[in-house]
C-alpha cells in the first residue's frame, strides 16, 4: 500500500464523520490535510504550489535554492511557498548541513473537491 497525502475540501460535519468512521475501521487513518473552507484549499494549492510539490517529487532537490533553479523562480518566492506547504504538513524540510532539503514525506499527493449541486429553492 501506498502513503498517499489527501488534500481536501470537507465541511466540519464531514470531518467528524470521517473520524468516528476511521476510529471504527481496522484500515490504516490516511494522511489527510482538509478544509472547511475551499477559498483556504484554494490558497494554498496555487498553479505555482502544485509545480513546487510535483518538482520535489520527481526532481527530488537537495536546498530550497536547488529547487528555485528547477522552478526558474526567485529563491525567497520558493521559499515563501515552502513555508506555506511546511506549515500544512505538505512538505518536511530536512536539515542537511546548512542546507534545508525540502521532501514530500508521500508516495503520492492526492487533491479531492466536492463541487455539490445546489439544489433550487421554491
Amino acid at each position: 500500500m501506498t502513503d498517499t497525502l489527501i488534500i481536501k475540501h470537507e465541511t466540519v460535519d464531514e470531518a467528524v464523520e470521517s473520524f468516528g468512521e476511521q476510529l471504527e475501521s481496522d484500515e490504516d487513518t490516511p494522511h489527510v490535510v482538509a478544509f472547511a473552507d475551499v477559498d483556504e484549499l484554494g490558497k494554498l494549492l496555487t498553479e505555482r504550489r502544485m509545480e513546487t510539490i510535483e518538482a520535489i517529487m520527481t526532481e527530488e532537490p537537495d536546498s530550497i535554492r536547488e529547487l528555485a533553479r528547477i522552478l526558474d523562480r526567485g529563491l525567497r518566492e520558493v521559499h515563501e511557498d515552502i513555508e506555506m506547504l511546511s506549515s500544512r504538513g505538505v512538505v518536511e524540510l530536512v536539515e542537511d548541513g546548512r542546507a534545508k532539503k525540502p521532501r514530500i514525506p508521500y508516495d503520492s499527493v492526492h487533491v479531492e473537491v466536492d463541487l455539490p449541486r445546489r439544489t433550487a429553492t421554491a
